[in-house]
């Protein structure tokens, strides 16, 4: 049976359908798992110790994702006060000025002409970086598939802290034998796993929903988080879910956010389960949250946004 967490703390209660599903070895998500993993900033720590987050995104087409995420990342972290001091967004030079002019917070670079490129200056900042989110807004191209793959491997082979999203997910499934490291996190809505797994789960309840999800990462040793109203969590062992209040983050963006949020608390958390488990809840809540005040017209960029209000609750 999906439980609570002991020390509870969850927010989220099931209704009654979904109590009656059996996942095995199931928890709900809920506070816990956010101060769990969070720890105050030390006061003599610099920006440098405090981790950095690199998002890889963006192409001719899609020049907002990897602003969204990386504004996740630093937002989430800052509020914190136990994350990221850095954090850096490569982006095609074609999008580099719009990027910037997005946000003041990020330090943004160019990475390719028209799409993301694997270069001399990508492998720099992959090495740096305790974190890395790849794959939003990258497009389908060729070039951009190619670069992915290489880039993705790159931080598997130093088994960096990579969360995987979008059209990074669609490289992944083209190239199943890749080795993505043993800190990898691939966020995939449902589509998106259609296409990891070779099919869509049998059926769309919870528990099918879980056991397609728990095969995957037990295969790929990643942790998959299968977006959707019920979000599930897995490593291929542990599988935690997260149930949505409202359909607020049913908009354009807000999974390029969750990558920056993941990602983020990715740089000090003890794993990358935890993370995910944790982010999952952020984003969610905060969702939740705005939908109270406005309904269903939020904005990815909202989410964000909202970020230090959230995270001023679990502060220490």
């Amino acid at each position: 049976m999906l439980r609570k967490r002991k020390n509870g703390l969850s927010a989220q209660a099931l209704d009654n359908n979904m109590m009656r599903l059996k996942v095995k070895n199931a928890y709900v998500s809920g506070p816990a798992e956010l101060k769990h993993i969070m720890s105050a900033r030390q006061p003599l720590s610099d920006k440098r110790a405090n981790g950095s987050v690199l998002i890889i995104g963006g192409s001719k087409d899609y020049h907002g994702a990897p602003v969204l995420a990386a504004g996740a990342a630093y937002g989430a972290l800052a509020a914190l006060r136990s994350g990221a001091g850095y954090a850096k967004v490569a982006v095609p030079d074609c999008i580099l000025d719009p990027v910037k002019s997005l946000s003041s917070d990020i330090i943004a670079f160019a990475n390719g002409k028209n799409s993301i490129a694997f270069d001399s200056r990508i492998r720099q900042e992959i090495g740096k970086a305790d974190a890395v989110a790849i794959g939003m807004g990258i497009g389908r191209s060729a070039a951009a598939g190619r670069a992915a793959l290489n880039i993705i491997g790159r931080c598997g082979s130093s088994d960096k802290r990579t969360v995987i999203d979008a059209d990074g997910i669609r490289v992944l499934s083209m190239h199943r034998n890749l080795d993505i490291g043993k800190n990898a996190v691939i966020t995939p809505n449902q589509k998106e796993f259609a296409l990891l797994a070779g099919s869509a789960p049998e059926g769309n309840g919870l528990s099918e929903r879980a056991d397609s999800a728990r095969r995957v990462a037990k295969e790929m040793h990643a942790v998959i988080v299968l977006k959707g109203h019920t979000t599930i969590i897995t490593d291929g062992n542990r599988v935690t879910v997260n149930k949505a209040k409202s359909s607020a983050l049913a908009v354009m963006g807000t999974g390029d956010v969750l990558s920056g949020i993941i990602a983020g608390l990715a740089v000090n958390s003890r794993g990358t389960y935890e993370a995910a488990v944790a982010g999952v809840f952020v984003h969610s809540s905060i969702g939740d949250m705005l939908y109270k005040r406005v309904g269903a017209h939020i904005l990815a960029s909202d989410i964000a946004n909202n970020m230090p209000e959230f995270f001023r609750r679990f502060g220490r």
